[in-house]
């Protein structure tokens, strides 16, 4: 039994992901796939590959529940044509992971597929090893929450700096360093990225701490009100 998980709304994906790793797994390996739904995340301990497709910057957040994956288990991160691939330093939770491009042909993938399987199948080091608290996640400054926030609801640059009391300048410049941050090519990736934290299925750190801010935030206003 070869346990896999495909994270991901798109069901046209899904399914093609499914019958590319049915062919792999019956020629290449001489096992049967089981395919596992992604909202049970106690099942991770247990899996052997475990496939994200990514939106617009969420290659560089942290998914805490990765690091619990067994030590041969193979992560494939796929990035679609649009947006721009994974650069630089990535969280310590994709160490070792297959990056893809959902452009590539099918015979690319299984390519890929194959030989990263058949390495992640040799590998003997732990991942309880990694050490997350020194893990240089990208995050961002309360103040670009609450900026972010507030481009979310429509607000434009000028709006958001007479309501927080700076300078269109200062917001422009926090929207910019959001953007380069994250590897956001223009406003329309910023947006997915910021609507995927707030309402996407990955649970990732940055969401945690997103919430977090704007539940004290809520609270602010309604002691004030």
């Amino acid at each position: 039994m070869f346990n896999i998980l495909i994270t991901g709304q798109d069901n046209f994906f899904r399914h093609g992901l499914e019958s590319v790793f049915s062919h792999i797994l019956k020629f290449y390996f001489c096992r049967s796939p089981v395919f596992h739904d992604n909202s049970d995340v106690n099942v991770i301990p247990c899996l052997d590959v475990i496939v994200i497709l990514f939106g617009p910057g969420e290659s560089y957040l942290c998914y805490p529940e990765l690091v619990n994956r067994k030590k041969n288990c193979l992560v494939i991160g796929f990035h679609n044509s649009g947006g721009s691939r994974a650069q630089g330093y990535l969280p310590k939770c994709f160490s070792g992971a297959l990056f893809l491009n959902t452009e590539q042909s099918v015979q690319q993938i299984m390519s890929k597929i194959i030989c990263a399987l058949k390495v992640a199948r040799k590998l003997t080091n732990s991942l309880n090893e990694l050490q997350c608290h020194l893990c240089r996640r990208r995050t961002l400054s309360r103040q670009q929450y609450i900026i972010t926030e507030r481009i979310c609801n429509g607000e434009g640059i000028q709006q958001i700096a007479q309501e927080l009391g700076i300078s269109n300048k200062t917001v422009s410049s926090h929207k910019r360093r959001i953007m380069d941050n994250f590897n956001l090519k223009n406003t329309k990736d910023l947006m997915k990225f910021l609507i995927n934290i707030r309402h996407g299925e990955q649970n990732c750190i940055l969401r945690a701490d997103y919430l977090s801010v704007f539940r004290y935030n809520n609270e602010e206003l309604k002691e004030h009100n």
